[in-house]
């Protein structure tokens, strides 16, 4: 059974484990943060937790995707696989795993993410040499959207090696579950970063005018990030702030929650865009839960969320809240978009699924 070395991004959550999930005809050893936190099982899935080498980077720098931290011994872990697969084109851990892979002699792969073909990163030394180099050595790319897809097809790399594989989610961990007596009528659930490009604070705007006409109604929040502050501040009791859960406590939340509302909104620095939603796990899991969403139209939320949810403008807030009232007050019509998104997610975005299409898409490569 051929085996691929997976190096995930240091202090960040192993998004890509998911396509990890059910892996039957290839094996994998996961190379893992030691913050990390994988939730499930992972058949024929090695997970090690080598540790950061020391460095002098702030800890601020090393939580980015592009982060120079290196882990213990990479080459030792690594040097019985036949593929290396790593994340993000212009990364400084992509640009060390396409030099071990041809030192070791074996196949390389990068996962992308990335959506933006103009992202400042792909304009400035060393990651433009970097993405340069990946889009020239590497023998495959797996894109998590169709957008990422088109992002990586602009930079160069060859159509024939691309191919789009969704994410997905543990459609039997985060699935519908009963609502209790002593949970309020209504409630709005945000999980998620706490920061303004997630459009947190419209989060907060929309329950607060949503509030005026409905005493009753409630905000969940958990996650944390910048704009965690917010949270300490009179919010008053309809608010209910978790922190952050691990994933294994979330399917709870979900089931206790009435619509869901995530409001993200593009990013730009001295007027570049740096940021789109690129896909939307929590968003993945609500519709999973069997809850209907809102949301803006950002990046890749669409491609996600299909056509039954209100999708607004970005940062229209009348438009969302609008949308949010009436999933609020038709029940019927909030059950039959929830419906509706559990099997939209259990057909396209399933990790068992998802997981069986990354495996082909190795062992075709391999096999090439």
């Amino acid at each position: 059974m051929p085996k691929i070395g997976v190096v995930f991004p240091p202090n960040r959550p192993p998004y890509e484990l998911c396509y990890l999930s059910d892996l039957n005809k290839v094996s994998a050893r996961a190379i893992l943060d030691e913050s990390a936190q994988p939730v499930g099982e992972y058949p024929n899935v090695e997970c090690v937790f080598p540790g950061r080498r020391r460095s002098a980077i702030p800890a601020s720098l090393q939580r980015r995707v592009v982060s120079p931290v290196q882990y213990n011994a990479e080459e030792v872990h690594l040097k019985d696989v036949d593929a290396i697969v790593s994340i993000e084109l212009y990364s400084f851990t992509t640009n060390r795993m396409i030099q071990l892979a041809e030192k070791q002699g074996v196949k390389s792969f990068v996962f992308s993410w990335e959506t933006l073909a103009k992202h400042p990163l792909y304009l400035v030394p060393p990651f433009a040499a970097y993405a340069r180099k990946a889009i020239r050595a590497s023998d495959g790319f797996i894109g998590a959207t169709d957008r990422a897809v088109r992002h990586l097809q602009v930079l160069g790399a060859d159509r024939t090696k691309v191919e789009r594989v969704y994410p997905g989610v543990d459609t039997e961990i985060f699935k519908p579950g009963s609502r209790t007596e002593q949970e309020p009528a209504r409630v709005i659930l945000y999980v998620g970063l706490l920061a303004e490009h997630k459009g947190f604070d419209l989060v907060l705007r929309l329950f607060q005018n949503l509030r005026k006409s409905d005493e009753r109604l409630q905000l969940w929040v958990v996650g944390d990030g910048p704009l965690r502050y917010l949270m300490s501040m009179d919010m008053g009791k309809n608010v209910r702030y978790f922190g952050h859960l691990p994933r294994s406590q979330l399917p709870e939340v979900y089931s206790g929650a009435t619509v869901f509302v995530t409001l993200p909104r593009v990013a730009r620095s001295f007027g570049i865009k740096t940021w789109e939603e690129q896909f939307g796990f929590t968003l993945a899991e609500a519709m999973s839960t069997g809850l209907p969403v809102v949301s803006t139209d950002c990046g890749a939320v669409r491609e996600l969320a299909g056509n039954d949810n209100p999708i607004v403008k970005e940062g229209d807030l009348d438009s969302a809240i609008k949308a949010a009232r009436i999933l609020l007050e038709d029940s019927q019509r909030a059950s039959d978009i929830g419906i509706r998104n559990r099997q939209r997610i259990r057909g396209t975005f399933d990790a068992k699924t998802q997981s069986r299409e990354f495996e082909a898409f190795l062992v075709s490569r391999l096999n090439g």
